[in-house]
């Protein structure tokens, strides 16, 4: 069965929080002791010197996997602790200073070369993306932190290279999905003729098409640039 441990130093103090979350793993917790110890590269080759507590036991490894991480996150500023990490934050779960070497990442890579996702799998995460909600903060944050970046000449190479070796299928866009777009898109405007009468649009485009006017000039008067257009003016509503 999954479970909690904890190393506890005899003479320092010093503890390690672990979890044993193996699915292969049948017998308690009392009785995996002799074979597996602990996983922890710092406490492992001194274990003799440890107490070794068993803290719960779990039916899945999930519970026991998040019970680790909460306990871990909860004793962080112990100074006796020998975690190095946690993926823990205020309830939300990330990896917190995991740092993979460049072997790592090279075998990460080799792992994933000739494998292909499944329809299904795509289709999930593609429902994912959709239904995610991203805050005017969140967004905000986003477009800050890409100011002022600019790509290296090879990145870029590498950009248009990658671009060129796909196999692009051609997007057939219905008509109740572009008017969907176009509607999401649309700006609200307020027009004011040179007789007094007053238009609340969308398309402001096609509104100067019908009365013959220049959409370049409208946009220029609801910027403020020019007071007018042919004796018409236009504000953009908030």
């Amino acid at each position: 069965m999954p479970y909690v441990y904890v190393c506890i130093h005899k003479t320092t103090g010093q503890f390690y929080i672990g979890s044993r979350t193996t699915t292969k793993q049948t017998q308690p917790a009392h009785l995996d002791f002799p074979k597996y110890k602990t996983s922890s590269k710092t406490v492992k080759p001194n274990f003799d010197d440890f107490h070794w507590f068993v803290i719960a036991e779990f039916f899945d490894s999930k519970s026991a996997y998040d019970f680790e991480q909460q306990l871990i996150y909860e004793n962080w500023d112990n100074p006796l602790k020998l975690n190095s990490r946690h993926t823990y934050m205020g309830g939300a779960w990330c990896v917190v200073g995991r740092k993979r070497s460049s072997e790592h990442r090279q075998k990460l890579a080799a792992g994933r070369q000739g494998k292909t996702m499944p329809d299904s799998a795509k289709q999930r995460i593609a429902e994912a993306v959709r239904s995610r909600v991203v805050s005017d903060a969140t967004r905000r944050k986003r477009s800050e932190a890409q100011k002022g970046k600019t790509l290296s000449p090879e990145t870029i190479a590498k950009i248009k290279q990658t671009k060129a070796s796909r196999d692009y299928k051609p997007r057939i866009i219905s008509k109740e999905h572009r008017k969907a777009v176009s509607a999401a898109r649309a700006q609200q405007w307020i027009c004011v003729s040179p007789v007094g009468d007053i238009y609340h649009i969308t398309n402001l485009r096609s509104f100067c098409q019908q009365h013959r006017l220049q959409p370049s000039r409208m946009c220029l008067v609801a910027k403020g640039e020019c007071k007018h257009h042919k004796g018409w003016v236009c504000h953009k509503q908030c």
